[in-house]
Order: structure tokens, then C-alpha cells, then sequence
């Protein structure tokens, strides 16, 4: 006998049919209120990283545009990207005008071969630590900048960099290195600066023998150093120093003794080139000064 004589089965079967329905719907209805929820909740999360994100992005620019310290950001095409508002009024341009060049061009001729360098070693992953070179300005003059950048990586594109404005602690450095070589009242070369040229004329001869050093001191505090004939120099300092010298009292003639020493003829190195040509000197005075007198062994 079947439901259909018997109505209660048939109630029965329709009941589960449709309990078994409600089942699944319940759990196919929990199932999506789960990933609702689950949705929401990464909204939420994305919500919340999408604004941290945006807030340090501001932040960033921000930063970027009201640094007091020069920062640029630059592509490698060779052209700037963004520049800063501190970046352009150190140079005196406008920001459109610096991106609208290549960069390059605002280097000074001698420095582009070292900056060409420099770029290539940004892009083979060498930082650029206070590399140095001269920009031109919008009133013509020449800026010393500084630069520090690190070099492209597998997630960076760009250059982003940082520079500074060293033109006056250059200028400084000159004035002072100027001090240090030269006398305060005649403006001419000092002592200092004297050895070091000779040292330098020896450290020459030495890489190219093919010549000597010639060092004439003469009494007066007047020194010249060359690679001339001795004795025909020496003639022409006595007769320079020897022409008449007019002052409101009248003519004076002023005389001078020059002692002559040679590197590597008499001298073996620096300190013995001074002492041979001071001997020669003085050698010079007690013989009855107004001459020359070359070193040689007898004065030892």
C-alpha cells in the first residue's frame, strides 16, 4: 500500500521534504551571513589600512614640501620628477623650470663627468654619499651641492634624494686655505706655501728625472723656484733688485746676495735643498754680497 493511500505518510514525506529544505536554507543562510561577516569585517580592515595609508601619504607630503633641506625626486630618464619648495629657491628657479630639463644641464661642464659617473653608480647599487658638484643658479652663478641618494633598488624607480647648498662653507674653506698660503699684508705666497710648491717641484723631478730642481734664496726675503740655468737667472734677480728704487729723499739702490742649490745635483731631498741654498747665501754675504754663489762641497 502506498502514500497515496495512505495520507499520513504522504503528510509525513512532505514535512521532511520541506524540513530537509529548511535545513539546507538555514545552512546555506549561515553559511552566508559567515562570510557576510567575514566580508565586513575585511571592509573594515581595508577601510582602516586605506586611511593609515592616505594619512601617511599626507604626511609624507607634507613633509616633503616643507623640509627646510633640499629634496627632489628624480627619474631615469634624467629628469626631475618633483622638486621641493626649498630646492627651487636655493637655486632661484621655479619648480616647473627645473622639471622641465634635464637635469644635467644645470651641472657645471667640469663636474658632469664625475656626475655621469655618480648616476651610474646609483643604478648599479652604489648609495651616493655626499657626493659634490656645481649647479647653475637662476642669477648665473654656481652653487655647490651636496648630495646624498641611495641607489635604485629592486622596488624603486625613482631617485628620491636629499641635498644641501655647501657653496658658502666652500667659499670659507678657499678664504681660509688662502690664509693658511699666503701673507696677510702683501697678499703674496708665505712660507707654507713656498715648501709645499717645492715639495711638489721634487715629488715632479723625481716621477721624471729628466731635468733638476733649481732653488734660489736670496736675501730680501724674495724666493724663486724654476728649472732654469743657474747663473743667467741668478744675474737677472741681482740686476732687477739692483735698479734704483725712487723715494722723496732720493734714489736708493738696494742689493741682494742669491745662493743657488740644486736637487738632485747637490741635494738629496727637501730639507737638504733648503740648508744648501741658505749656506750658498750666506757664503754670498761674507764674500761681499750683490752676487750668486751656486752650492758646492766646500761649504758642507
Amino acid at each position: 500500500m502506498g502514500n497515496e493511500d495512505n495520507p499520513d505518510q504522504e503528510i509525513i514525506a512532505r514535512l521532511r521534504d520541506k524540513a530537509e529544505q529548511l535545513e539546507r536554507l538555514e545552512s546555506r543562510l549561515k553559511r552566508l551571513e559567515q562570510e557576510y561577516q567575514q566580508l565586513a569585517d575585511s571592509q573594515e580592515l581595508l577601510s582602516g589600512q586605506l586611511a593609515r595609508y592616505h594619512r601617511s601619504l599626507t604626511e609624507w607630503e607634507w613633509f616633503f614640501e616643507h623640509s627646510v633641506q633640499m629634496l627632489c625626486i628624480a627619474g631615469l630618464d634624467g629628469y626631475f620628477k618633483r622638486v621641493n619648495s626649498a630646492f627651487a629657491d636655493a637655486l632661484g628657479y621655479t619648480k616647473e623650470e627645473l622639471m622641465s630639463r634635464p637635469f644635467i644641464e644645470f651641472v657645471h661642464a667640469d663636474d658632469v663627468p664625475n656626475t655621469l659617473r655618480e648616476l651610474q653608480g646609483l643604478g648599479s647599487s652604489r648609495d651616493s654619499i655626499n657626493f659634490e658638484n656645481r649647479y647653475l643658479a637662476k642669477d648665473g652663478s654656481w652653487r655647490w651641492i651636496a648630495w646624498h641618494c641611495p641607489a635604485i633598488s629592486n622596488v624603486t624607480t625613482k631617485l628620491f634624494a636629499i641635498a644641501r647648498d655647501i657653496t658658502e662653507d666652500r667659499r670659507k674653506e678657499a678664504a681660509i686655505l688662502y690664509k693658511a698660503s699666503h701673507d696677510s699684508l702683501t697678499g703674496l705666497h708665505n712660507r707654507a706655501a713656498f715648501e709645499e710648491n717645492l715639495e711638489d717641484a721634487i715629488a715632479q723631478q723625481e716621477r721624471n728625472p729628466t731635468g733638476e730642481v733649481v732653488l734660489y734664496l736670496v736675501d730680501g726675503n724674495t724666493q724663486e723656484l724654476g728649472y732654469y740655468p743657474c747663473e743667467p737667472l741668478a744675474e737677472r734677480i741681482i740686476a732687477q733688485a739692483s735698479e734704483p728704487v725712487e723715494l722723496s729723499e732720493g734714489p736708493v739702490t738696494v742689493g741682494c746676495s742669491v745662493g743657488i742649490a740644486t736637487f738632485p745635483g747637490t741635494a738629496a731631498d727637501f730639507g737638504s735643498l733648503i740648508s744648501q741654498a741658505d749656506k750658498a747665501m750666506y757664503a754670498t754675504k761674507k764674500a761681499g754680497k750683490n752676487g750668486f754663489r751656486k752650492f758646492d762641497s766646500s761649504l758642507n
